[in-house]
């Protein structure tokens, strides 16, 4: 009991932070979570998976045509077995991966700015040793209010997950830097390869990343550098998680392989030396204005002015600030050029999911320049000012959820489902199920709980004219509906 007790004493900025993320997260999750077309599409999947206890290869297929691996369908499958196919499974699933990820941002953010604390050497009254724990703690609080990383961790898509595996890829980077790695911190790194590539193809450079960390630093473990055996510890969980995806390869003759080269051959991806400079310096522009400038011009450039200012100073003004404070510096900027050079190599408009791999860095980066540029309780004052900004953004209140339509929430499209339900019980017959609040007219929400909760299977989406009777959600006027020739 004893040793619980100070377990917790010890920890209690952890588990404060984590409260709030949990609160956050969780606070009417039902209102303001997404229930859209891309949820409706994937859920269906899952149900069917499970139904036909037939695992799928293959997971969602992007915008340009290329499918991804299923892992993201694996990773819900079980939320929806303990939920019974209730939609708020999979929101459930991203506010704990979301949780989770704040307290991974407090140890990260504790392992990264408690030696460069030490070797600012501060005065004495400033370099008490519970310093480093309380920027960590004001380092995830802002983690944990930043709107657009609140919304994406109760937004279902897969690539809201990889911040919570890019975490756990910098803790380990961190621990191999130190010389505390083990062999749990390969498979991390091995799980987290294979997990973001097949959340988003721009997880790429997290391999290169990772590769040149690891090539580097000669995959040093404490028991045996020479050990030939080491480096199985990343190969096998990275194999195993990869394994469906490379089994649906060998069986269709690296069917997705050729999709990606065809991608890459199609005149899409180009590469202009003065376009490419552009798209770098906007990308940067972008990811600090969505993380930490919350769309506020001068909280924008003031975050980069820190985070360049904090920089510089710790590495060029400092008088010997030591060799791992400097090595874990340079492995954030490191890891933040390789992502910015990297994601810049893709020409679409910029999505927040594109700098998923980025929101934790650029959060640490951000609090890593205040605290190094200004005295120590003012850059604390400076700091609680962001976070109470960037608090004030979110809005808890509204009521639809994120991305969906006024007035739309998961409960509106269960009780619009039930409403169907009911009156195709009592009339029997095909039936069709269609959608005029926003772009998806299909209505796979709609359709996902009509056939997994209440199992009545709408017909297929190109067998509109066969229905016997067509349910469609809407706002419009009847009598506009009459000529709408959509579901003809």
């Amino acid at each position: 009991m004893k040793r619980f007790l100070r377990l917790l004493t010890n920890n209690w900025l952890l588990l404060v932070v984590l409260g709030i993320a949990f609160i956050t997260r969780f606070y009417r999750l039902g209102e303001l979570t997404t229930f859209g077309g891309d949820q409706g599409v994937d859920y269906l999947r899952v149900f069917e998976m499970l139904e036909s206890r037939r695992p799928t290869l293959l997971g969602p297929v992007t915008h340009v045509g290329v499918y991804l691996g299923p892992l993201y369908y694996y990773m819900l499958a079980p939320f929806f077995l303990i939920f019974k196919f209730d939609p708020m499974a999979a929101p459930v699933m991203f506010a704990l991966f979301g949780t989770v990820t704040v307290g991974l941002v407090y140890l990260l953010a504790d392992s990264i700015l408690r030696p460069g604390l030490a070797a600012a050497r501060l005065p004495a009254r400033q370099a008490r040793p519970g310093l480093s724990k309380l920027l960590a703690f004001l380092t995830a609080m802002f983690y944990a209010v930043s709107p657009v990383i609140l919304e994406s961790s109760r937004a279902p898509s897969q690539p809201h997950l990889i911040p919570f595996f890019v975490t756990l890829l910098l803790i380990s980077t961190v621990r191999i830097i130190e010389g505390r790695a083990g062999k749990w911190d390969l498979a991390a790194i091995g799980i987290t390869l294979s997990a973001t590539i097949q959340f988003h193809f721009l997880a790429f450079p997290l391999w290169v990343f990772a590769a040149i960390v690891l090539v580097k630093k000669g995959l040093s473990l404490p028991y045996g550098k020479d050990s030939p055996f080491k480096i199985l510890w990343l190969a096998i969980p990275a194999a195993i998680l990869l394994f469906p995806w490379f089994l649906f390869e060998l069986r269709h003759n690296f069917f997705i392989t050729h999709q990606i080269f065809s991608y890459l051959q199609s005149g899409e991806i180009g590469f202009s030396p003065v376009a490419y400079l552009e798209r770098v310096l906007d990308l940067i522009w972008f990811s600090f204005d969505k993380l930490a400038g919350q769309g506020n011009q001068l909280l924008t450039f003031l975050a980069i002015v820190f985070a360049l200012a904090g920089i510089s100073v710790f590495l060029y003004n400092q008088e010997s600030p030591g060799r791992t404070p400097r090595r874990l510096l340079m492995m954030i900027i490191f890891f933040v050029s390789v992502n910015i050079f990297g994601i810049s190599l893709y020409s679409f408009p910029l999505s927040n999911h594109y700098i998923s791999a980025l929101y934790p860095v650029v959060i640490i980066l951000t609090a890593y320049g205040i605290f190094q540029i200004i005295p120590h309780r003012l850059g604390i004052i400076t700091f609680i000012l962001f976070i109470i900004f960037t608090l004030g953004k979110n809005d808890f209140f509204r009521n639809h959820g994120y991305t969906m339509p006024e007035g739309v929430t998961t409960k509106t499209i269960e009780k619009a489902a039930a409403v169907i339900a009911d009156d195709i019980r009592d009339k029997g017959g095909t039936f069709e199920v269609a959608n005029t609040l926003d772009g998806d007219t299909i209505a796979y929400p709609y359709r996902y709980v009509l056939t997994a909760v209440h199992k009545l299977k709408p017909l297929g989406v190109e067998k509109y004219p066969e229905a016997a009777r067509l349910y469609i959600v809407s706002r419009e006027a009847p009598k506009k509906l009459l000529v709408d020739r959509r579901w003809e």
